[in-house]
């Protein structure tokens, strides 16, 4: 017990709140083991308090979801590939606003099959149509979209996705759009099956696609890709 309590003392400038817990267990008055010199004082013939645990195993679950609630989504927008492959059919990339850990909603450039030999850019893996085929991209009909507190990045949209409901998704183009109000009534194509991100400024249910540019002043900004008037929400981009 003296040499847990010696230990607890050299411990109280790295972990306070644990060594007042100990100091308690211990039945000691508060700030008894503030200072080095306690370290010699042995206790003898002293009650302590009934046994509770002062820490707990770390369970990898929690630190995982630690994780995901402190990410700051959206900081940087890093620059898109130099040379984006495009989709089969020859439409519009998507470009990226954000690293990968961010988890902010941004479009990527996707390879079609059919691409032309060695055309694909540095860094970017060449798929498979399979590959393509694994996301449920859908039209959405923008319902609401204003600024997020706290964020000069980000536009917060809320979609109507037809018989999936409604999906609220954060985007990082409020460079490009400064009235985000204009957006309203507006038809985009977001990715449906995206795992929700739990971010600080809330749930984000999806990935708005945009279009970003190649070089140039147009290179740190980003537009939104367009439907057809027949294209109704809900349904699945093919």
């Amino acid at each position: 017990m003296n040499l847990f309590r010696a230990v607890a003392c050299a411990f109280k400038p790295i972990l306070p709140a644990t060594v007042a817990a100990a100091e308690n267990f211990l039945n000691l008055p508060e700030g008894s083991l503030n200072t080095f010199g306690a370290i010699d004082r042995h206790l003898s013939n002293h009650v302590v308090k009934p046994y509770s645990a002062l820490l707990t195993r770390i369970d990898p679950k929690n630190i995982e979801t630690m994780i995901e609630s402190s990410k700051e989504s959206l900081e940087q927008t890093p620059s898109p590939s130099p040379h984006p492959l495009p989709r089969q059919g020859g439409g519009a990339k998507a470009g990226s606003s954000t690293p990968p850990l961010a988890g902010e909603v941004a479009a990527r450039s996707v390879a079609g099959e059919g691409a032309p030999s060695g055309a694909t850019a540095p860094g970017a893996a060449t798929i498979s149509i399979d590959d393509f085929a694994k996301l449920d991209l859908r039209i959405g009909t923008v319902l609401q979209c204003g600024f997020v507190e706290g964020s000069d990045k980000l536009l917060c949209f809320e979609l109507d996705a037809g018989e999936l409901g409604k999906r609220q998704i954060f985007s990082g183009i409020r460079a490009s759009y400064g009235e985000p109000e204009k957006l309203i009534g507006r038809k985009v194509v977001f990715i449906a099956n995206l795992a929700p991100r739990k971010m600080r400024f809330g749930v984000s249910e999806g990935m708005i696609l945009s279009a970003g540019g190649d070089g140039g002043p147009a290179s740190n900004q980003l537009f939104l890709l367009d439907a057809d008037a027949g294209a109704l929400p809900g349904m699945s981009v093919k």
